[in-house]
């Protein structure tokens, strides 16, 4: 992604990208050159903070969702109504053996959860 940005003039846009873009390399890029974005966070990502300790909750499309400012002037944020659909399809995979009961109750902390710099 960082290339990309390098390559191409793009000015007052959004990044939305994918989980796997969330490296330095990518950040350093975006913010350099004062792109906003929203990156889904992995589910193992130690940028998650303590869920407990949420900064802020606003609506958006009519859902409500908490977020944290980060140390990093990022933020982070997660919405429960996409927790509970993340738990729903989990739910389903575990009925199609496709993942197990452990898998759940080691990954359902962190559904729905995202990065994103300011606006």
């Amino acid at each position: 992604m960082s290339y990309t940005i390098e390559m191409e003039v793009i000015e007052k846009c959004v990044i939305v990208a994918y989980k796997g873009s969330l490296t330095a390399d990518n950040i350093k890029s975006l913010k350099g050159n004062h792109l906003s974005f929203i990156i889904p966070l992995r589910r193992n990502s130690i940028l998650i903070p303590d869920t407990d300790s949420f900064t802020g909750v606003f609506k958006y499309d009519g859902k409500t969702v908490k977020c944290w400012k980060l140390n990093n002037d990022l933020y982070m944020f997660a919405g429960p109504v996409l927790r509970s659909e993340e738990e729903k399809d989990f739910l389903l995979r575990i009925e199609e053996n496709k993942r197990s009961r452990k898998q759940l109750e080691e990954n359902q902390e962190n559904w729905a959860i995202s990065i994103c710099s300011p606006t």
